[in-house]
């Protein structure tokens, strides 16, 4: 039997592209459900699929998976088996939603573990019109068996995490609900993730079994990368000059006030900006994204402004040039559901008064 019709009984093929796929519009005759709706009691004939699955120990290592080069294609890899398809995975119809730079946490080791990189998200559907209804178990063996035949490794199998791991995950990303990080890794039984080690990626497969559909995240790791460059003293004047304002992104050390060393640079071109127009005098405002509390991200809105000005202090501006002021993450100015968009939003503003 060719490497192909395995794949055929399998009933999930590798995507060539998910824009060459046949469009599929189709939709569900109800509203998709919400996510606090979407978990159901595992009915018993999965015990023996689980029992069948590769499980891991509680001291899994990641590095141990090996690599394999039988996933190929384009992003994000995979169709589904015959009637079901994929919708939006926040309203009805679509055909899911991809991300160049995305957030989502995966189960591996009992906990929740967060990759960031290029991220598909959708619902898996029964297709209305095929006269299909939704199977969890048929989703489960189909991704079970072919992430296996593709080199893959199943890292979580559907057991419920700890009441305690849940309680201190949810204090340390109280918004990861709300920004869609937990898209298929919320709180509730039958979460299954796997990982597949590409020779020059690692790609992550995740999705919780509900009674009428799934959620399913699949990401391929990258690194962030910065597209923002520094403003120097002659474009900040100018800023000031014309617009009152000029934004910039400096650089602290994570959930800090403390300036990373290219954050003192930038902090250098404010110095010589203030140097070149003595008689200019500043608010230095502080932004954060809305990662955290309202309560701590205003803090650290005003400890990083305030950062700033003993900075400038330390260089010989007088303060009766500077004052600062924190406004946490009440004004963005990009949107917080992407990296990108926090990136933007964690900013410095310079306010000529």
């Amino acid at each position: 039997m060719t490497y192909l019709q395995k794949i055929s009984l399998l009933t999930l093929v590798v995507l060539i592209s998910l824009t060459s796929c046949e469009s599929r519009t189709k939709q569900v005759d109800s509203e998709p459900e919400d996510i606090e709706d979407v978990n159901s009691p595992v009915v018993e004939d999965s015990k023996e699929i689980k029992e069948e699955s590769t499980e891991v120990t509680s001291d899994f290592d990641l590095e141990s998976i090996p690599e394999t080069d039988k996933l190929t294609g384009a992003f994000p890899y995979f169709i589904l088996p015959e009637g079901y398809v994929f919708n939006h995975p926040k309203k009805k119809g679509g055909e899911g939603e991809i991300k160049d730079f995305e957030q989502e946490f995966f189960i591996v080791n009992e906990n929740y573990l967060a990759r960031e990189g290029k991220s598909f998200k959708a619902q898996i559907v029964a297709d209305k019109n095929s006269g299909k209804e939704f199977g969890k178990l048929e989703i489960q063996e189909n991704f079970d068996a072919f992430i296996k035949e593709l080199g893959g490794v199943k890292v979580h199998n559907g057991n419920d995490l700890d009441a305690e791991t849940k309680k201190n995950f949810r204090e340390e990303h109280p918004n990861a609900s709300r920004d869609g990080y937990l898209h298929s890794s919320s709180n509730y039984k039958d979460i299954h993730t796997y990982v597949i080690r590409k020779p020059d990626a690692w790609v992550w497969v995740q999705y919780n079994l509900g009674r009428y559909n799934a959620n399913i995240s699949i990401l391929e790791e990258k690194v962030f990368e910065d597209s923002m460059s520094l403003m120097d003293s002659d474009e900040i004047l100018s800023r000031l000059t014309t617009d009152g304002k000029a934004v910039l992104h400096i650089n602290f050390d994570t959930n800090k006030a403390t300036l990373k060393a290219d954050g003192k640079e930038a902090i250098q071109e404010i110095f010589k900006a203030l140097q070149t127009d003595n008689s200019l005098r500043i608010s230095i405002e502080g932004h954060t994204d809305n990662t955290g509390s309202s309560a701590h991200n205003q803090k650290l809105s005003e400890e990083r402004a305030e950062a700033v000005v003993q900075e400038l202090k330390s260089l010989g501006i007088a303060m009766d040039r500077l004052s600062s002021k924190g406004f946490g993450s009440e004004q963005p100015i990009a949107d917080n559901s992407t990296e990108e968009g926090k990136a933007q939003n964690r900013r410095v503003e310079l306010i000529k008064i």
